[in-house]
């Protein structure tokens, strides 16, 4: 046996060593994707604290498919903007389906939901209620500037060079004035420049 063992302690020694670097690699795996799962999830509920103020319900029922009537995906309390999207492309609004729907009649839904949630709030960052955002534990509809909607919505930092620019070309003071000062119009271009100048792939 001890002939054995010398003659073949070289290769047995590997062999044990292998086993026991195999199972401390497998540990370590199986504690890195623990670790990891527990990070994603401690994040998720951050993210989710943190934002649970920026409106009371969602805006949009989802998911949906293209047979899905559009008046089914909007929440009740925004009705009305259903209604008036439709008003404006002619189409009507109690057999109007998802499929039918526009990315040009997404964009002016979009404003509609900026002048009813956000009407009173300023354009820029630097004119938003501190205190308020700090009491509330974070951004609300009620709180949050177009400057800081923008920049999170196209995930880019130009915000305000968009809302000059379009303020600028209306001879609107961007300092004083709230969202509900623009026309859906100039808030539309606002969103369309800002699309154009992110980083956002285009199509």
């Amino acid at each position: 046996m001890k002939q054995l063992w010398k003659k073949h302690r070289i290769a047995l020694t590997a062999a044990g060593l292998v086993v026991c670097m195999t199972a401390c690699l497998g540990a370590g795996i199986a504690y890195s994707r623990a670790r990891t799962e527990k990070d994603v999830v401690k994040a998720a509920e951050k993210e989710a604290d943190r934002g649970s103020g920026e409106q009371d319900a969602p805006k949009m029922n989802v998911p949906w498919e293209d047979g899905t009537l559009y008046k089914d995906v909007l929440n009740d309390s925004y009705a009305d903007i259903g209604q008036e999207v439709c008003r404006k492309f002619g189409l009507d609004y109690e057999t109007v389906t998802m499929k039918d729907v526009t990315a040009e009649m997404r964009n002016y839904e979009e404003v509609l939901f900026l002048l009813k949630d956000k009407g009173a709030n300023p354009l820029l960052e630097e004119n938003e209620d501190k205190k308020a955002i700090e009491e509330a534990g974070g951004y609300s509809d009620a709180t949050m500037s177009l400057e800081v909607y923008i920049d999170e919505v196209h995930a880019f930092g130009g915000g305000r060079d968009v809302i000059e620019q379009i303020c600028g070309k209306y001879d609107i003071d961007p300092d004083q004035a709230v969202v509900s000062d623009l026309t859906a119009e100039q808030l539309e271009e606002i969103g369309a420049l800002a699309y154009e100048t992110s980083d956002h792939p285009k199509d």
